[in-house]
């Protein structure tokens, strides 16, 4: 999360740079029709159209970036959901009877399989790889895509 805030300002810093740069371009065909200038107005317009471009990446990777952080902000929230469920389940499990227990290990577990050897399968109703991983989200992503 934190390495995705720090991509997010680096690139806000690099867009304000080149809004800055496409400013003073802007600024400089002012000057050049007042024949202020030392640059000519195609070589402006060349300038401009490339600063512009620049603008435009920046703005669209500025965009990804803030997607992503909503997208790790939406998952951290929901993994956290998730632990405070499991977390009460825990408190529940431990106060309660015999027929309680089993109906919260009902609501934990969607499927057993069985097999030879004493080999089993357990299909959570939630991913236990997230907590095994911990709060992780670059970890956390990897898995979801």
């Amino acid at each position: 999360m934190s390495e995705r805030k720090l991509r997010l300002a680096d690139a806000e810093r690099e867009y304000a740079i080149a809004l800055k740069n496409l400013n003073l371009l802007k600024e400089e065909i002012v000057k050049c029709l007042e024949g202020k200038s030392s640059f000519s107005k195609d070589t402006l317009a060349g300038l401009i159209s490339d600063t512009e471009k620049k603008c435009n990446d920046l703005d669209n990777i500025r965009e990804s970036i803030k997607a992503e952080l909503k997208q790790t902000e939406n998952l951290q929230t929901e993994l956290c959901n998730k632990y405070d469920e499991i977390i009460s389940w825990s408190e529940l499990f431990d106060n309660a009877t015999t027929e309680a227990k089993k109906m919260i290990v009902n609501s934990m577990i969607k499927r057993i399989d069985v097999f030879r050897d004493y080999r089993l399968e357990i299909e959570f109703n939630f991913d236990i790889r997230q907590f095994f991983l911990g709060i992780d989200a670059e970890r956390v992503l990897d898995l979801s895509a």
